[in-house]
């Protein structure tokens, strides 16, 4: 197996000597390319590469090859392909609208025939240019008229087969969560350079002086700049330009700056895909200053569920009450709710686990254990220990899933 210079460089980053593929792989890894091909492992390992990706073929820096084959070969990013959910149904049947003329109140008309909608809008008398029409292709939204006429009027160019792949890769993109992520990066603005707190916001990017800052310092709108990597001082920069400004942010962890730049992109690509169909997730402004980007050094993750325990102390062993947030990847407790530094936490793995059975000093006990600690905690009642028990053993059991490789 031959491959060219830079894809050696990035393999060995990964800590594989490419000499031969002998050296490199065990024989039934062998076996299997030997068999499969090219094309075919391509065909498993790039099943879905969402359109924002940071790919070689597009930013030829040696930062982008590296993520790229780790990303492919390693964390198989690539090979889960998603669940489209989409049913082709017939284009020339299953049209409906509301009809707002000829009612006082509006009625849902149909199912009606393409032919029929066809009429119905060249009478120019209960169907009209603003009026909503809809059908299974479009998904859960009416659609207004004068943005859905090629569907009912489709040039000769536009078959019902493009139509349907236009209508699954959209309801794909609705299916996508916008991305909100938190952290700090180095941003460099005319000339000077300083460490900002970086939150998502729908539509734009809010840079804030640090994360107890409440206002932001400027706020950028994605969809009016462009978005591109570049190598700044021996490492990967993001590079944000607008008409007359440019802004630039670094990290000396190439990941971190690779998870930012991937956010950034799929937040603009739906912004400009979907507009106004874009559904934006619920900011809680109770949660703007944790960092939940996963390969920042301040990693704490998202919020997963909330509320107040008691715990007993790991020396002392006196239990005292405390307010508790559940997050991805751990388990934090702070002396009041309102505070926004932790007292303490527990990471969370995959391999840890919840203990429920039994009492311990007080009623409703329940034990968090992990690799290097384990927690005593006491709910008030038995239907806040079920429910904490049951939001630990969910996180656990993604933090499982996340870890299970895939299998070809």
């Amino acid at each position: 197996v031959f491959i060219c210079n830079e894809c050696a460089e990035a393999h060995k980053a990964l800590g594989l000597p490419v000499k031969s593929i002998g050296s490199a792989l065990p024989k039934e890894e062998i076996d299997m390319l030997l068999a499969q091909g090219n094309s075919k492992i391509n065909n498993k390992l790039l099943r879905e590469v969402p359109p924002w990706t940071a790919a070689p073929s597009e930013f030829k820096l040696s930062q982008v090859r590296i993520f790229w084959v780790e990303a492919k070969y390693l964390e198989f990013a690539f090979s889960r392909k998603a669940e489209s959910g989409y049913v082709e149904h017939n284009l020339d049947k299953y049209w409906f609208y509301l009809d707002e003329v000829s009612k006082e109140f509006t009625q849902l008309k149909g199912p009606f025939t393409r032919a029929n909608m066809q009429t119905l809008f060249n009478e120019k008398a209960l169907l009209r240019s603003e009026s909503y029409i809809w059908h299974p292709c479009l998904g859960k939204k009416w659609v207004e008229f004068s943005k859905g006429q090629h569907f009912i009027f489709p040039p000769q160019s536009l078959t019902d087969s493009a139509i349907h792949e236009a209508c699954r890769k959209k309801q794909a993109l609705l299916r996508q969560k916008y991305p909100h992520l938190r952290g700090c990066m180095e941003m460099t603005f005319r000339g000077k350079t300083g460490r900002k707190w970086l939150i998502i916001l729908p539509q734009r990017l809010a840079v804030l002086s640090d994360n107890k800052c409440s206002v932001p310092e400027t706020e950028i709108n994605l969809t009016d700049v462009n978005l591109s990597l570049a190598e700044v001082n021996n490492s990967l920069g993001i590079v944000i330009s607008a008409e007359s400004s440019e802004w630039v942010f670094t990290s000396r962890i190439l990941k971190e700056v690779v998870e930012w730049f991937q956010a950034l992109r799929c937040a603009r690509y739906l912004l400009l895909s979907l507009g106004d169909d874009l559904v934006f997730p619920e900011i809680d402004s109770s949660e703007l200053h944790v960092c939940n980007v996963r390969n920042s050094e301040d990693y704490m993750g998202d919020k997963i569920f909330e509320g107040l325990l008691r715990k007993e102390g790991s020396v002392w062993k006196v239990v005292r009450s405390r307010w508790f947030i559940l997050r991805t990847h751990g388990l934090y407790y702070y002396l009041n709710k309102t505070d926004k530094v932790h007292r303490g936490m527990i990471s969370i793995f995959h391999d840890s686990r919840v203990e429920a059975l039994g009492e311990y000093k007080h009623s409703h006990h329940f034990e968090v254990v992990s690799k290097n600690k384990n927690l005593h905690l006491w709910a008030d009642n038995v239907f806040q220990k079920e429910a904490w028990v049951k939001a630990l053993n969910e996180t656990i059991h993604k933090l499982k899933e996340l870890n299970n490789k895939v299998k070809f």
